[in-house]
């Protein structure tokens, strides 16, 4: 089903927009490293195979879904409180998670911070949505080999994002 509200909207991404749920490598469209360690870290815990709701089409997590997001959150809070040693408060913290470099995210792919860097993306990409039809079939198909409705096309590559 399409967004209405996304039709027509021009920009970029910082999001890992354009993927498939599955286990393909990354290079054909799957999991990229932080995505891949965080299914992997589900995969073994004691919820899988969690109970499905009817419309879940297999064990896979969403690229971009509440795991993923709740994966890089949770790994960027050990990063930083690793780093911010044994005397933790909200200075070391501060401090552990400004240096906090080249960590392999989830939602983006490569995220780093600074003293005056508050946001971790690193890279972009450019995404168009997609309805696939018969005429014009782009989406990956799923694990199942099902075809999807709407997806995400890449139309440019992860890109450095450059900073003022």
């Amino acid at each position: 089903m399409a967004t209405p509200g996304a039709d027509g909207q021009e920009g970029v991404t910082v999001e890992t927009l354009g993927g498939i749920d599955d286990d393909r490598p990354q290079s054909q469209g799957g999991y990229d490293p932080g995505v891949r360690s965080c299914f992997e870290s589900f995969r073994k815990s004691k919820t899988y195979p969690f109970p499905k709701p009817p419309s879940h089409l297999g064990p896979w997590i969403e690229e971009q879904g509440p795991i993923a997001g709740w994966c890089q959150a949770i790994g960027l809070f050990v990063a930083a409180a690793k780093k911010a040693g044994p005397n933790l408060n909200r200075r070391s913290f501060v401090e552990g998670m400004a240096s906090i470099k080249n960590y392999p995210g989830s939602l983006s792919p490569i995220l780093s911070y600074g003293t005056n860097k508050f946001y971790g993306p690193t890279q972009y990409r450019v995404v168009s949505l997609h309805n696939n039809s018969a005429a014009d079939n782009k989406c990956i198909k799923t694990y199942t080999g099902k075809a999807q409705g709407t997806c995400w096309q890449i139309v440019q590559n992860w890109k450095p994002l450059v900073t003022p």
